[in-house]
């Protein structure tokens, strides 16, 4: 009986010897099969591109992932604590693979035909970088090798470094910094421990455990990651209470939209930024940086919002997606032709068609300064006389003033601060047509789009509301053209200035008196005229 025994244990140790053998064979064969781990040294993730206001206030967000890069050195403590305590308290002290615990998973699987769950951050990592999600026997095997290689090749803060940025935390965020700003609406630094504590949890099911789609499973895995920083001395037990008492309060609009209604200043952001660019513009962390107030666009969304609420009570115009009564606004810095607020319309979810920049509209009566201004080269001054009366031999054609009356002769500023029609005709017929049009390219107008007709003087050509504002700011800049721009620089991940506006002298196209004596004119309108009210 002895003997048997004896002979019993030889073939079971035989067999033992053999499966490792076998096991050392088969590592040796996968070991050369698996890709190189050195593009996790030089890991550079896609980050897409935001655009601020010039008082750092973030607009917009463009990519396929949410990801804000944080280095592991600016990492906070607290979160990278709180992430050992629910994935991996073990990582500092393992080889890249936690063996006891493996083993134990495999035995509890042992009937499903592969190995699931004790995965280490540094198993996450090789599953995230290099294979996929099935679980089968093979992909685990792979995924434990890489990890060995991984842990051998880099440092550990490398490699939680790695894990802390890529992973998919839900809500199309990716790495905890995007993920803070996702659910809470602040920086990762500012982040309490309920709330750090909440989003370690989110690897495990960022899709149905992210408190913006369940927020109760959300606070029970929350939970069990306060009592493993507890159990593991991270925290003391009044940190622990605090903590699990704390109201999380969410933020449910998680899908990348921002406060400010700047989004047709975002999008234009985002144009330009692409045509220089291209398509690395949504992926190698570029920052826009606009010229435009926050303060100041918010001013001009309630202006506009309070003009369209006007309009539709005049009218009986019921505000729908199908028939928005639009309205644009456009602010700039005459001095240096920086957009200052922009409104492209009523509402950009329902309508992205930028009225402010892209709409070609009639300019009417406010086009009636640039004839004057060309008629001031032509030696007519504020006082000369012009005559209010009906055209001659125009039968065809019979415009009239909006007071539907003719008040016969009648000065230039005069004419301008009530915004006569027929003065405006008669001077145009004194400087000429082609001169008028000729004068009117000076300020930035496209002459082609200017009718050579009497009609012209009332304002029948068509511009956008962009083009319109920098024209006047001609003479609010003493005969200088500035043209508007959006950008004031534009950066990389880094900090890095990648493009800086031109602020060199603009051109001038008047005389410094021809825009003293337009700003006179039209200071008239304002204090005695169409524009007093």
């Amino acid at each position: 009986m002895k003997r048997i025994v004896v002979k019993a244990a030889a073939v079971t140790a035989g067999l033992a010897a053999a499966g490792v053998l076998l096991a050392g064979f088969a590592a040796v064969v996968s070991f050369r099969q698996l890709p190189s781990v050195d593009a996790l040294r030089d890991y550079r993730p896609q980050v897409p591109l935001r655009v601020f206001t010039r008082d750092n206030v973030q607009i917009g967000e463009f990519g396929t992932e949410h990801r804000a890069f944080i280095p592991i050195d600016r990492m906070p403590k607290l979160m990278s604590d709180a992430l050992l305590a629910a994935e991996d308290d073990q990582f500092y002290s393992h080889v890249g693979v936690d063996v006891p615990g493996l083993l134990r998973a495999a035995l509890a699987n042992i009937g499903e035909g592969y190995a699931q769950g004790a995965s280490t951050i540094t198993m996450q990592v090789a599953r995230n970088f290099y294979l996929s999600r099935e679980k089968t026997l093979s992909r685990k095997w792979y995924e434990i090798l890489l990890a060995f290689e991984i842990d051998r090749s880099l440092p550990k803060e490398r490699i939680l470094e790695l894990y802390m940025n890529q992973v998919y935390l839900g809500e199309h965020a990716y790495g905890f910094g995007s993920a803070a700003q996702t659910y809470f609406g602040k920086p990762l630094a500012q982040l309490s421990l309920a709330e750090t504590a909440m989003l370690a949890g989110l690897p495990k099911a960022p899709s149905t455990m992210n408190p913006v789609v369940n927020l109760p499973r959300a606070k029970r895995r929350q939970e069990y990651v306060l009592g493993r920083m507890l159990a593991l001395g991270m925290i003391t037990q009044d940190q622990y209470r605090a903590a699990r008492n704390t109201q999380i309060v969410v933020n449910h609009d998680a899908n990348g939209r921002f406060d400010g209604h700047a989004e047709y200043v975002a999008e234009l952001a985002r144009q330009l930024a692409h045509d220089r660019f291209g398509d690395e513009a949504y992926t190698r962390g570029i920052n826009v940086y606009t010229t435009v107030s926050s303060m100041h666009q918010t001013l001009a969304y309630d202006a506009v919002q309070a003009g369209i609420e006007r309009y539709g009570k005049r009218h009986g115009a019921e505000k729908t997606a199908t028939a928005l009564p639009q309205a644009a606004l456009i602010s700039l810095d005459a001095r240096t032709g920086a957009i200052e607020a922009m409104v492209g319309g009523s509402d950009f979810n329902a309508n992205r068609y930028n009225h402010a920049t892209q709409a070609q509209r009639q300019p009417g009566s406010t086009f009636k300064p640039f004839i004057y201004s060309a008629a001031l080269e032509r030696g007519i001054s504020p006082g000369t006389l012009i005559n209010d009366a009906p055209l001659d031999n125009s039968p065809r054609w019979q415009p009239g003033n909006d007071d539907g009356r003719f008040v016969g002769p009648i000065t230039v500023r005069q004419a301008l601060a009530e915004s006569r029609n027929l003065p405006a005709i008669r001077t145009l017929q004194a400087i000429g047509i082609p001169y008028a049009i000729d004068f009117a390219g000076k300020f930035g107008f496209a002459t082609k789009r200017l009718p050579p007709y009497l009609p012209m003087a009332l304002g029948t050509g068509t511009t956008s509301p962009l083009r319109l504002a920098a024209a006047y700011g001609v003479f609010a800049n003493q005969g200088h053209r500035v043209e508007p721009y959006l950008i004031e620089k534009i950066t990389d991940g880094d900090g890095r200035v990648l493009f800086a506006a031109d602020t060199s002298e603009p051109p001038r196209v008047i005389s410094e008196r021809n825009a003293f004596v337009m700003n006179s004119l039209l200071q008239s309108v304002v204090d005695e005229g169409t524009g007093a009210g």
